[in-house]
């Protein structure tokens, strides 16, 4: 089971006006130490948030941004987030990945780690696709 150790519950979901089509969902993940959400693509634009514990997220693909809150003010600074780059997110740390992106995400601390994620994606879409490492579907 590719979803083992992960727990997902929607916490809202609506279809904007200004996206007809579309569905955009909240979304609260949970990894259990040691799991893992393989080489995969999510069919829409995705903002997620660390809100505790510790994951990393390794990025086959340019055109991310990872999200890290070192202004003096707290608000969020975008850097892009290279292609191979393996980053490891804390509390407060996220990142933005538009459609098709290929990425994992791991969690290999000793604590649970939850991500807050939000996503845009097409009503007739599934929210992941499983990819290999070069973004080809896999069953």
């Amino acid at each position: 089971d590719p979803m083992a150790g992960i727990t997902s519950e929607t916490l809202g979901s609506g279809v904007p006006s200004a996206a007809p089509g579309q569905v955009f969902e909240l979304a609260s993940v949970t990894f259990a130490p040691g799991a893992t959400i393989p080489f995969h693509t999510n069919p829409g634009s995705q903002i997620v948030s660390v809100l505790s514990g510790e994951l990393t997220l390794t990025a086959v693909q340019a055109g991310g941004q990872q999200m890290r809150a070192t202004s003096e003010d707290g608000t969020p600074v975008p850097t892009p987030v290279e292609p191979g780059a393996s980053i490891v997110l804390q509390p407060g740390d996220g990142f933005f990945f538009p459609q098709g992106t290929v990425h994992l995400l791991h969690n290999a601390g000793a604590e649970p780690a939850v991500i807050m994620v939000a996503t845009l994606f097409a009503a007739d879409q599934p929210d992941l696709v499983w990819t290999d490492e070069q973004g080809t579907p896999t069953p």
